[in-house]
């Protein structure tokens, strides 16, 4: 894990979503998106069915306002001093589907994002919500009060 801290922000961004060009918040970590660079590093991952489409953030929402809130494995994404939780990151358009998911934990005054994960019920039918954990993903840490100011905005 690297030892500098990252810069967390967001940003309004155009996407194509529907035929139509759509601002919405996207992350940005020291100043570039992370959508696109997921995308980038993980071309192959991100090429193909729902993984291709422009994601809408969902980190720092408030669980009950996605479908998904009632899976138990889904966490806020804040978790308390030593815990590590699962949060929503990314999802569909329509607030009915999350994509993305990181794993996230804290110690002191550093939040990490420990790995970042895929929704496998998008690449093989099945009923059950399993997450593929992106292979060489490079862990990220954050200032906690960064963190915190930009969960805020979020929620």
């Amino acid at each position: 894990m690297s030892n500098s801290i990252q810069e967390l922000s967001v940003r309004k961004v155009a996407y194509p979503i529907a035929q139509s060009q759509v601002m919405v918040d996207d992350i940005f970590i020291d100043g570039i998106s992370l959508q696109k660079t997921l995308k980038t590093d993980y071309n192959e991952l991100f090429a193909k069915g729902r993984f291709k489409e422009s994601f809408i953030l969902y980190l720092g929402r408030t669980l009950s306002d996605l479908y998904h809130s009632k899976d138990k494995f889904l966490q806020s994404p804040l978790p308390i001093e030593g815990q590590t939780h699962i949060s929503p990151l990314y999802g569909c358009a329509d607030s009915c589907c999350v994509y993305l998911y990181v794993k996230v934990t804290r110690q002191q005054s550093i939040v990490h994002w420990k790995q970042i994960g895929r929704n496998t019920a998008f690449l093989n039918a099945s009923s059950d919500t399993n997450i593929e954990w992106l292979t060489k993903f490079e862990p990220l840490k954050f200032n906690l009060t960064n963190y915190k100011t930009i969960i805020q905005i979020l929620n």
